[in-house]
């Protein structure tokens, strides 16, 4: 029954690798071209494509107000030129990730927005060590041109190490079997990717 009438329900269930939005945009247009018997009306009681839209929207606004806090803290200890440089590490690790993403045909749902909503903090605290390290070698009085590459070179195994042991710890979520994996796999894949990029 709904509101109190004698109903007829019909559920649709998506097939694996199909995409929920598009799928609840043809129902739609195939229910409103029904013929309905005299009487009969259709009442749509759980539209889940539109839920996930709108989930969707609300997690991009969320990795939108992270990278604006992220940048505004790293301001405000490390000074602009620090936030600069981290700044430009964000865009340019999350466009390599989400292009491996559509490489390995991983589609943006809220488990992998999720999943880059993490990694922004490991982006950015690869990003502010090696900075951090690169402004310690010109305050000892390094040239500004050597300063990066020492900087860099001198912490590269323990930042790989650190980078490697983290995709050891969320890379086995992937592998996960069954509904738990299904829903949850993209978490290891999405963080390992940018993880990884992050380097």
């Amino acid at each position: 029954r709904v509101n109190g009438q004698p109903a007829v329900a019909v559920a649709l269930t998506m097939r694996k690798g199909e995409n929920i939005v598009n799928l609840g945009k043809i129902v739609t247009q195939e229910v409103r071209s029904m013929q309905l018997p005299e009487g009969a009306r259709l009442e749509l009681v759980n539209d889940l494509p539109t839920s996930v839209v709108g989930r969707v929207s609300e997690f991009y606004g969320n990795l939108r107000d992270g990278v604006v806090l992220i940048l505004l803290v790293t301001y405000l200890f490390m000074g602009l030129r620090s936030a600069s440089l981290v700044g430009a590490m964000l865009p340019l690790t999350m466009l390599g990730t989400l292009a491996i993403m559509l490489a390995l045909g991983k589609e943006i749902q809220q488990m992998s927005i999720t999943a880059l909503i993490i990694s922004l903090g490991l982006v950015v605290d690869n990003s502010v060590v090696v900075v951090d390290n690169i402004e310690h070698k010109m305050a000892q009085g390094m040239e500004a041109e050597r300063a990066p590459l020492e900087g860099f070179d001198e912490i590269r195994i323990p930042l790989l190490t650190s980078n490697l042991t983290t995709v050891a710890a969320f890379l086995p979520i992937a592998f996960l079997s069954g509904g738990k994996g299904e829903f949850i796999g993209d978490l290891g894949y999405v963080t390992s990717i940018a993880t990884l990029v992050s380097l």
